[in-house]
């Protein structure tokens, strides 16, 4: 007498199977921009007249030309502000932004850059007349937590302030691949100089193999 068919271990099978593809479908698609994780919900930080709001354990993409803030100015043409990104070991980067602003998002370009910063220390200096909020949220959720790790509250005056800024790059495109190899060095988990997208693609490569594997496994065993 054939044994029956195992649903749930075929189902359980086919489910790994399809998550494995969507994952490599998700990895092969080039986001456009990047953010910090970190969504607007609110007042990140409050910036009055001469004060300046630092925010560490940033992760600058690979050639960001463009950075973006949201501001809220109570109705006031605000401005300027002057931004600072700096990391150990590379240039600082340096930008200030060209006309007055109302509440919304805000851009400030920045000078040419290579190489990604894993861990920067983000800075906007108010020089201006009004006080400004900067638009963020308490916490950036799991997902900053998982790509972000070392990023921390914003920061003024030695104050930190009850939320995270939100930061965008929206010129900053790169693949999920790129920046999981990032995350990975970061977090410690191998070497710096045999981590990369192409170990990240093994990898998943690997994990699909074998699924696809157990699931004939399983058809087989249903059958007999």
């Amino acid at each position: 007498m054939r044994a029956a068919r195992p649903p749930l271990a075929v189902t359980l099978g086919l489910l790994a199977l399809v998550v494995a593809v969507t994952l490599t479908v998700t990895l092969h698609r080039e986001r456009e921009g990047y953010t910090n994780q970190t969504p607007n919900r609110g007042p990140g930080a409050l910036l009055q007249p001469g004060e300046t709001v630092c925010q560490r354990g940033e992760l600058v993409p690979r050639d960001a030309r463009t950075f973006r803030f949201y501001a809220g100015t109570d109705e006031h043409a605000a401005g300027p502000i002057e931004l600072t990104i700096a990391q150990p070991g590379h240039p600082t980067l340096r930008g200030r932004t060209e006309k007055p602003f109302r509440t919304g998002p805000v851009t400030i370009s920045l000078g040419p850059h290579n190489p990604p910063l894993p861990s920067a220390s983000v800075c906007l200096h108010n020089p201006g007349r009004y006080g400004i909020s900067i638009g963020g949220s308490a916490t950036g959720g799991l997902r900053r937590r998982l790509l972000q790790p070392q990023a921390g509250l914003a920061v003024v005056g030695g104050r930190p302030q009850t939320g995270r800024m939100t930061i965008e790059y929206p010129d900053g495109a790169r693949r999920v691949s790129a920046m999981l190899g990032e995350v990975a060095r970061r977090a410690g988990l191998v070497k710096a100089s045999i981590i990369g997208p192409w170990a990240l693609w093994f990898a998943l490569a690997l994990t699909t193999l074998a699924t696809g594997w157990s699931i004939v496994l399983v058809l087989r065993e249903g059958q007999r």
